[in-house]
């Protein structure tokens, strides 16, 4: 029987716009398999369980007592998002529970997106049981960086002995200590992909160059291409895109294209990568707010959370800021 490579992945309310534009991206890139999403709050599940595609597994974290109880406990001690980098761990084992011997299962985060290249990524080979995702950090983001040689947005593990040792050991270890913060060469659920690289680094597959690509992979000379429906960065397809530096109000995006530095091919990268995803964003907001009614309406700012005057000036200068009613054809 061939095994089934399953996703997961988790969001509340705040990132709700994000979590559907990465089920449309889903849907039209995985032929086959599951995308279990974890519901945080009932908003969201009330959206998520309403989707037509069987394809998507909502789940209600309130309904799931083994972690509930563990998220309302990571709270007492943690932040909201040390909170969920934390349970994070705790979902992919609840998943990896419900799938058969030998299935994969990849945990992705609520702000990628996959593209229609998704499916020809690499596949593990018979003696993997893990996949892990380099940042393939530029020039400009290697200075610095605290968080580690893996990213925790894209990791995968095998219903196997090996992958499930794997993912209860991360599990675990994010149970005893996950914070935002550097510690004894920890840094919140990522620095322990590492770790597990080092106890199994036979078994570990490293995923390439053109899956989970973020601001982190754009460098000042890089080239930008396109063929018919495929964007390239450095000649390598462009499988999916992590937008962890986007935020958005109803009016504003930040695109944070420029965050670690003056990237010269920034128009190209914003109409090939970015405006698709600003356009996906714009049509899930006027859907989303239809669905929950006037009560709990996805808050409508004037600026995103977290940009304010300064770095609005910043960001028009450096051309991060899209006015999204211009692009919501």
């Amino acid at each position: 029987m061939t095994s089934r490579v399953e996703h997961c992945t988790l969001f509340n309310k705040n990132y709700l716009l994000e979590g559907l534009s990465l089920i449309n991206s889903f849907l039209s890139s995985v032929p086959e398999g599951n995308l279990w999403v974890l519901c945080l709050d009932e908003e969201t599940f009330q959206v998520i369980n309403t989707l037509p595609s069987k394809s998507i597994k909502p789940i209600s974290l309130q309904e799931v007592t083994i972690l509930k109880e563990s998220f309302d406990k990571f709270l007492e001690n943690r932040s909201f998002v040390e909170s969920i980098f934390t349970i994070k761990s705790h979902f992919v084992c609840y998943v990896l529970s419900k799938l058969k011997k030998d299935d994969w299962l990849i945990y992705l985060d609520a702000d990628i997106a996959l593209t229609e290249d998704y499916k020809l990524r690499e596949v593990p080979k018979g003696g993997d049981h893990m996949i892990l995702s380099p940042h393939y950090r530029s020039k400009l983001s290697a200075k610095g960086s605290v968080s580690g040689k893996f990213n925790a947005g894209y990791v995968g593990f095998r219903v196997s002995a090996t992958g499930i040792e794997a993912a209860n050991w991360w599990r675990d270890s994010c149970t005893r200590w996950c914070y935002v913060t550097t510690e004894n060469n920890l840094y919140a659920d990522q620095k322990y992909l590492e770790h597990l690289q080092s106890m199994w680094p036979t078994e570990t597959f490293i995923a390439e160059f053109g899956l989970n690509l973020s601001t982190w992979s754009l460098d000042q000379d890089q080239e930008i291409s396109r063929i018919k429906k495929t964007v390239y960065i450095s000649h390598h397809p462009v499988l999916s895109f992590h937008f962890h530096s986007l935020k958005h109000s109803e009016f504003i995006t930040y695109l944070g294209i420029n965050r670690y530095g003056r990237i010269l091919s920034h128009k190209k990268i914003r109409k090939e990568i970015y405006y698709p995803y600003v356009r996906s964003l714009y049509r899930n907001r006027k859907e989303v707010n239809h669905r929950l009614g006037n009560s709990t309406r996805i808050e409508n700012r004037i600026l995103p959370s977290g940009i304010g005057i300064k770095s609005l000036v910043r960001g028009l200068l450096n051309g991060d800021i899209v006015f999204n009613r211009l692009l919501r054809g």
